[in-house]
């Protein structure tokens, strides 16, 4: 019985994953082409390793933008669970709303050249650079 109950379990996992349950490699943004930047491909690598989930609405796009002019288009959290791209996401975990005084970063690629002694093998990376209301 112990056995049968493993097995069973064990096909009914494969059968919930194999239904689009688990996400997709598909990106969770869309970068902006600009005629400024010449290597795009840097910001890829940088932003699939970024953690930028606070920035994300709930039902409605946002745009990041970078102090040399790149833009970068998040998706909501919902397109992202209706399009199978993020199927664990919680909807719940998201809002549309922020304080009235909020005011979106702009963000900064940094690429470590060297000049500054660095840690070595340090990868590009991004920094958010805020701003704040005067009340």
């Amino acid at each position: 019985m112990k056995k049968v109950l493993i097995t069973l379990l064990f096909v009914l996992s494969l059968a919930f994953n194999s239904t689009g349950q688990v996400d997709t490699d598909e990106k969770t943004y869309v970068i902006l082409p600009t005629s400024t930047i010449t290597n795009i491909d840097v910001y890829t690598s940088v932003l699939d390793k970024a953690d930028l989930e606070m920035y994300r609405y709930k039902t409605k796009n946002d745009t990041i933008l970078f102090e040399d002019g790149v833009k970068l288009v998040m998706f909501s959290a919902r397109q992202l669970k209706m399009t199978g791209i993020k199927n664990h996401i919680d909807l719940n975990a998201y809002s549309d709303f922020r304080d009235k005084d909020y005011v979106n970063p702009v963000f900064r690629l940094i690429i470590p050249t060297g000049v500054i002694p660095q840690v070595p093998g340090q990868q590009p990376y991004i920094v958010a650079l805020y701003t704040h209301k005067e009340k």
